[in-house]
Order: C-alpha cells, then structure tokens, then sequence
C-alpha cells in the first residue's frame, strides 16, 4: 500500500512541475539586415502579437519571460514582414536567424524576409528540422506517391 501511495505522489509530483510556469531566455543572432526590433508572441495568442519586444543591437536580441514548456513561439519584426515559428522544450534557447529588407520598386514599400537558421537548446525543434529535410528530400524523389510513402514508414 505504501509503495501505491509513494508511486501517486511521485506520478503527481512530475504532472504538476510539468504544468508550471518556469523562467526562459531566448537569445539570438541576426545575419544581415534588419529593423530596430523583434516581436515574440506564443501559439494561441495571437492578440499579443505586438506585446512581446526586444530591441535588436548589433545584431543580438534576447528575451526573459515566463511560460510553459514545451511551447510554439513565432518572431516577426513588423507588419511588412514573414513570421518564423520554432519550438522551445528548455528554459535557455539559442537562435540564429538570416534576414533581408526588400524595397517594392512600385510602391515603395520595404518588407523584410527572415528564416531560422539553427536553433540551439531545444530538441523538439532540432528534430522537427531533421524531419522536415528528410521529407523535402522524398518529395524531391522521382518515384510514384505510393513509393515515397514507404520511405514515411
């Protein structure tokens, strides 16, 4: 009986610590060009889009906060910009990013492209990368739908 009861509390002990809040810190690294600022907002909150700033200064940013772990986050620099969205599993996340302003011979307007890079300190995104190569390469693949599905499995 006593082992039952210590096995509920561990098993309770690691759901809750799960479920916490717990201290980030995002650093990064643009190659290129860029604005003055970087925005940072989570899956599923779209309406702090814009709430969540770091000034960019010769090319390094970071943010400090609290969040729950494992979590989507996605970057952006402005409104004429892409979004970037990568997953975070460790209270400290390492990111490098490559980004480039584009002026609109028409109109005038500037809108800034950015990618991910690499990503350092977080294996749910490392993997999510490696599969997303091995994918592009089976669909780079000259064979019939059905074969490239047993490269899946």
């Amino acid at each position: 009986m006593n082992f039952i009861i210590a096995f509920l509390m561990v098993l309770f002990t690691n759901f809750s610590l799960y479920s916490q809040t717990t201290d980030i810190s995002i650093s990064g690294k643009i190659n290129g060009t860029y604005p003055d600022k970087i925005f940072l907002f989570f899956d599923g909150n779209i309406n702090a889009k814009d709430s969540l700033s770091s000034v960019i200064a010769n090319g390094y940013f970071q943010f400090n906060l609290k969040t729950k772990l494992p979590i989507l986050c996605r970057l952006h620099f402005s409104e004429n910009t892409n979004i970037v969205e990568f997953y975070i599993d460790n209270p400290t996340t390492l990111i490098y990013l490559n980004s480039k302003i584009e002026t609109n011979s028409e109109n005038k307007t500037k809108h800034t492209y950015f990618e991910l890079d690499s990503i350092k300190g977080s294996v749910i995104e490392v993997n999510r990368q490696l599969f997303e190569k091995s994918l592009a390469k089976v669909e780079a693949l000259n064979i019939s739908t059905i074969e490239k599905k047993k490269f899946a499995l």
